[in-house]
């Protein structure tokens, strides 16, 4: 038991929820009967209640004999002041009540579902769906990501992450680039992604480009190089590509990925037209 209550403390335990975490205690603790009521105490404590919904705290929490009176006050307490400030700023910096790591969600690529938007079922849909329990938002919409652009020549940056087809693309300027900002405490192990053309017609297709990833926005890794790629060939042409993590970024994780022009499209021009995007691999929330 003193093992598992150090497991428990350890502040770099990645759960995918707190409620699961709950669950496999108490099955431990049913298993192994003779665990002393002090040491039984000190586990349920290492319970970070307050990220349990209001309908697993019913179902679990309310009048189960095992957790302290004390913390359920303390769980329902930081719920009400997280509702009523909007921010959950202060139960960050209390390590009773911050939220812990998340282990890794794998999305694997399949040509099956190998679109943007809706036909996707990438790491950008998850979080547009919030993890497929909601009908397709922008992400954008409620801030959880951002999309940047180097110029803006049609349509607005965060087009880029709508399910529907949009007319989008950048000056006639070198080096244009959209770029990606999957939000703080969120990190991508990248494996897989695609992309959408820009425009209602053939024209001005990618053909040299380099997909970057970065932990900060500002310094950047290739993750893959693209040149004379006629992938993208029709009006919202759709494709996807491996992405093969050199050797000395391998088992790296980043918060923002950016597609960066680098040579004339199809029509010779420098215009960047796209219109979607997704992102498969291995997303870390914390």
């Amino acid at each position: 038991p003193h093992v598992y209550l150090a497991i428990l403390k350890h502040e770099d335990l990645a759960v995918k929820n707190e409620c699961d975490l709950f669950c496999d205690l108490v099955g431990y603790l049913k298993a192994h009967g003779d665990v002393a009521k002090d040491l039984q105490d000190e586990m349920v404590r290492q319970i970070r209640f307050v990220h349990f919904t209001m309908e697993q705290m019913h179902e679990m929490v309310f009048g189960n004999p095992v957790i302290p009176p004390d913390l359920i006050i303390e769980a329902l307490a930081a719920k009400v002041e997280k509702f009523e400030s909007k921010s959950d700023v202060r139960l960050r910096f209390n390590p009773r009540l911050r939220e812990r790591k998340r282990y890794g969600l794998t999305f694997e690529y399949s040509p099956k579902q190998g679109g943007v938007g809706t036909s996707g079922n990438g790491v950008i849909a998850w979080i547009a769906t919030s993890g497929g329990t909601t009908e397709w938002e922008n992400p954008t919409v409620r801030k959880r990501m951002k999309v940047t652009v180097s110029s803006s020549e049609k349509g607005e940056p965060h087009q880029l992450l709508n399910t529907e087809e949009t007319e989008l693309w950048t000056k006639d300027v070198p080096s244009s680039w959209f770029c990606i900002d999957f939000g703080e405490g969120r990190r991508v192990l990248p494996t897989y992604y695609t992309l959408r053309h820009g425009g209602n017609y053939r024209g001005d297709s990618l053909r040299h480009w380099d997909l970057q990833g970065s932990s900060d926005g500002s310094n950047w890794v290739l993750l893959s190089r693209h040149s004379n790629d006629t992938a993208l060939n029709s009006p919202f042409a759709v494709h996807s590509w491996p992405i093969v993590i050199p050797r000395q970024e391998q088992g790296s994780t980043y918060q923002f990925f950016r597609v960066l022009q680098t040579g004339h499209n199809s029509s010779n021009h420098n215009f960047l037209m796209l219109s979607g995007c997704e992102i498969y691999g291995e997303l870390f929330e914390h």
